[in-house]
């Protein structure tokens, strides 16, 4: 009977809270998701390199669609693509990053979002690293390699690492798809429309080389401003 009273109180007070409380369940694990600690296939302790954007949990910021948020310490594992975060002295993993508009650590704004990936649609957490009219991104990728015994005595063994891959730029705006950032003449001139050749302009005075991840950021960050 007690049991039958505590799930009616729960259920109304759900309901009368509303919003407020759907966020912090969708993050928390409270009320409408049970609590999910971490479990990981790999042995992280047992492999060279790091699997993270930032090996230390940062104080950071989960904001919901609906305008709540909340403050936690987390860290952003590149390998798995989740946001791990402390809940209760136990690190914990956003299991349902679809429901969140975004996450910010520290300085680093992710967003969890569909984007092209040659003819395919995937899904993922990007670090957005200018907004505006265009905005811009950066997909990080981190692989396993395993360990491998030496071929000869001659050879050495290789330790399991986590390796960076080179990243890559994406782009968005009003109506269209994330999509990879192609610096060819013709996609810029599809991009900047009527604000070409001043982007050209610009881009030759400040000396810019667009397979700089820096240098692309300054050319959208001039681009927005003449927004």
């Amino acid at each position: 009977m007690r049991t039958s009273i505590k799930c009616i109180l729960l259920f109304i007070a759900i309901t009368c809270i509303g919003p407020r409380i759907a966020a912090q369940a969708i993050f928390e694990g409270k009320f409408l998701f049970k609590y999910e600690p971490i479990i990981y296939t790999l042995d992280y302790d047992q492999i060279e390199g790091s699997a993270y954007l930032n090996d230390t949990l940062k104080r950071g910021v989960v904001r919901f669609p609906n305008g709540d948020s909340s403050e936690v310490f987390m860290r952003y594992n590149i390998y798995e693509d989740a946001i791990e975060y402390t809940e209760e002295n136990r690190l914990m993993i956003i299991n349902n990053p679809r429901q969140i508009a975004n996450v910010l650590i520290g300085k680093t704004e992710l967003i969890y979002t569909h984007y092209l990936y040659g003819k395919s649609v995937k899904e993922g957490y990007l670090v957005k690293l200018v907004s505006g009219e265009i905005s811009l991104y950066i997909k990080y990728t981190i692989e396993f390699e395993d360990a491998e015994s030496p071929l000869t005595s001659y050879h050495s063994a290789t330790l399991a690492q986590f390796v960076y891959k080179p990243s890559e730029l994406y782009i968005s705006g009003d109506g269209y798809i994330i999509s990879k950032f192609e610096s060819s003449k013709t996609k810029l001139m599809d991009l900047f429309g009527a604000y070409y050749k001043e982007m050209e302009k610009f881009k030759k005075n400040k000396k810019l080389k667009l397979r700089k991840k820096e240098d692309v950021v300054v050319l959208f960050e001039y681009f927005n401003s003449l927004q």
